[in-house]
């Protein structure tokens, strides 16, 4: 085992009854740290001096700022030695995959167990308290710029072409099939790949992306481009920024853009695409050697300039004000998931180590408690009274106002008032 302080340390806790005879619920967690992006593996195992008629009734572990998997073959038998008794057990495994930055405990859970009496075989019910467990999840140094956040040990993004794009006519149709996979993270976090943009003479038709979960994660956008018109257009290229875990750095997926020629009549006449060349060689030649001058001056100053727009842009995708419109905008998509995940995200940028219970307890505001509890219960299951996103993002809106005048009162050091 690795000394303590390192992120593969295994916390191991157990509680064992009283009583010899009684089934007793170990836990283990590792690693005692872990990056936001990459899973913590939680083990669950129960043994009886017996058997279990009936299968325990192990705890759903709903964490706040977490997602809780549960990963293929997360349950099987076991047996230990036990004093000199061999005794039976299951082992369950869950994956536990943080939403930002901060220490996590999780405390006060319970499950029920039905085991066979050593002495008269009878089934025998008994309520055992799981042990608590800590760990902690961090953002890597050097990850802040990535946005939306990505992690994991790989990811891969394709794109798949149904038609011939070398021979297109007007009226015809190329539909691109865009997939990311991701092994590292649910896929719940994928943002959305394409952003269908109408030209004329071109039409797009985009079907609802399908989100699949596993290892790895998926999602698949399909996009349909009907070309209407003869011309020379531009199937999108894609990229995703993302942090990969294995070498501890940023990276970028993309596929490129793809140019197609379609022939048929064009939207705009040949013939006034003629005059307006023409009228382009005829400018005087004094000013193409101007204008050549001046692209020369202004591509040198570009250069000089690019890493501070680089830097500047950096620290814009890591600022908190950034972190909110994020927030906005996934509130404004109605996918409960995003806008859990875009929520804490924010939190984390607002004041690193925040949790959500706290930030809306100091609110003070009821309705914006009930909301979020209700985009809570939506993101864990498919629940009919779900969050009501427009309403939560006013309130939201609402709450960090008051908190922005309140941290702005108290670094004026304006005094309260002596007779309120």
């Amino acid at each position: 085992m690795k000394r303590a302080g390192l992120a593969s340390v295994l916390l191991v806790c157990s509680a064992v009854a009283a009583a010899d005879e009684l089934p007793f619920v170990r836990v283990e967690l590792t690693p005692a740290e872990v990056s936001v992006g990459e899973s913590a593996r939680l083990r669950v195992t129960v043994l009886g001096p017996t058997w279990f008629p009936e299968p325990p009734q192990f705890p759903s572990f709903e964490i706040a700022n977490a997602v809780v998997r549960l990963p293929p073959n997360r349950s099987r038998p076991t047996s230990e030695r036990v004093g000199r008794q061999t005794w039976t057990g299951i082992v369950r495994d869950y994956e536990i995959h943080p939403l930002s930055s901060a220490s996590y405990r999780i405390d006060g859970l319970g499950m029920r167990v039905t085991y066979a009496d050593p002495a008269d075989r009878r089934a025998v019910t008994v309520d055992i308290d799981v042990p608590p467990v800590e760990f902690r999840a961090v953002v890597p140094a050097g990850a802040g710029s990535v946005e939306p956040y990505l992690a994991g040990r790989e990811l891969i993004l394709t794109r798949e072409i149904e038609g011939d794009p070398e021979s297109l006519s007007a009226g015809d149709a190329l539909v691109a099939r865009y997939t990311a996979e991701l092994d590292g993270m649910p896929a719940i976090f994928l943002p959305p790949l394409v952003a269908p943009a109408e030209a004329p003479g071109l039409s797009v038709y985009a079907a609802e992306a399908r989100i699949e979960d596993g290892r790895p994660a998926r999602r698949s956008e399909t996009v349909t481009y009907v070309f209407e018109a003869g011309g020379d257009f531009e199937i999108p290229a894609v990229s995703l920024d993302w942090w990969n875990t294995e070498t501890s750095s940023v990276e970028t997926a993309q596929v490129p853009a793809l140019d197609v020629h379609v022939a048929g009549p064009q939207t705009v006449p040949s013939s006034a695409q003629d005059r307006t060349a023409g009228r382009r060689w005829l400018r005087p030649a004094g000013g193409a050697l101007l204008l050549l001058v001046f692209l020369g001056i202004a591509f040198q100053a570009a250069a000089r300039l690019r890493p501070r727009w680089r830097a500047h842009r950096q620290r814009q995708l890591a600022s908190e004000t950034h972190a909110f419109a994020q927030l906005r905008k996934a509130l404004r998509t109605g996918h409960p998931q995003r806008a859990y995940a875009a929520l804490f995200t924010w939190l984390e940028r607002l004041s690193p180590g925040t949790d959500l219970d706290s930030f809306v307890a100091a609110s003070g505001d009821t309705a914006l408690r009930e909301q979020v509890e209700r985009l809570s219960r939506a993101c864990y299951a498919d629940a009919g009274n779900g969050a009501d996103l427009k309403r939560l993002e006013r309130l939201l809106v609402l709450a960090r106002r008051a908190r922005n005048q309140k941290t702005a009162s108290r670094a004026s050091g304006a005094l309260p008032s002596l007779n309120p």
